[in-house]
C-alpha cells in the first residue's frame, strides 16, 4: 500500500489557525475587559446625578469641602455657613463652628485630581471644590460641590474603592492576560510568516 504523502501546506494551515484563534481569543478578551472596566470602574453609572442642597440664607461668594468632611460657604457679610457632607439632606446650614466641624468630622483628601469627570452642573459655577472621603471601612466616595451664579449649591459625589477596588485590579490584571495572549498570537503568526 503506498504511503500518504502529507503537504508541508497542511502543517503551515494548521500554525496559521491557531495562531488566528489565539489573536481571535485575545482580542475578544480585550474587548471584554475594556467593556467591564469602562462600565463599572471608569463610568459613574446612571444613579450618580447632581443634587441640589437646601437654599442658602445669604448670598454666598465661594464654596469649599473642608478637610473634616463639611461643606463650608463663605457668603457676601464676611460669616460663613456649614452642613455635614454625610448629612447634608437633614442638616440646615448653620453658621460655621471649627470646634463641632473638628469634633465630628471625618476625614477628606481635598481637590485631589480625580478619574472621575462629573457631567457639567446645572448652571454657571463661581466656585468649585472637589474631595475624595471615608464612607465606610470598604469604601470611599468622590465628592464635587459647586456654587452656582444664581446662589444655588450642587453635588455630585461617586462611592467607589472596597469591593471594587478588587474588581478594578481583577480588571486591569485581565487586561493584561489580554496583551499577553494578542502577542502570542502575533509571534506565533510572525514565526509562521518567515
Amino acid at each position: 500500500m503506498p504511503k500518504s504523502v502529507q503537504s508541508p501546506g497542511i502543517s503551515e494551515c494548521k500554525v496559521i489557525s491557531r495562531a488566528n484563534r489565539v489573536l481571535t481569543v485575545a482580542i475578544t478578551w480585550l474587548v471584554i475587559v475594556a467593556g467591564c472596566y469602562f462600565f463599572s470602574v471608569a463610568s459613574p453609572g446612571p444613579e450618580t446625578k447632581w443634587e441640589q442642597f437646601p437654599s442658602l440664607p445669604e448670598r454666598a461668594t465661594s464654596i469649599e469641602l473642608t478637610r473634616f468632611g463639611y461643606v463650608r460657604v463663605y457668603v457676601e457679610s464676611g460669616s460663613s455657613y456649614m452642613t455635614y457632607l454625610y448629612a447634608w439632606q437633614d442638616q440646615p446650614w448653620a453658621l460655621y463652628d471649627a470646634a463641632t466641624e473638628a469634633v465630628y468630622g471625618e476625614p477628606c483628601e481635598i481637590n485631589v485630581s480625580s478619574q472621575f469627570h462629573p457631567p457639567s452642573p446645572p448652571g454657571e459655577p463661581i466656585s468649585r471644590s472637589n474631595a475624595d472621603c471615608f464612607a465606610s471601612a470598604e469604601s470611599n466616595f468622590y465628592a464635587d460641590v459647586v456654587l452656582l451664579e444664581n446662589n444655588e449649591v450642587w453635588l455630585w459625589t461617586h462611592l467607589y474603592n472596597g469591593a471594587g477596588e478588587v474588581y478594578s485590579s481583577l480588571v486591569y490584571l485581565a487586561g493584561a492576560l489580554g496583551v499577553v495572549l494578542l502577542l502570542i498570537g502575533g509571534m506565533i503568526k510572525l514565526y509562521d510568516g518567515e
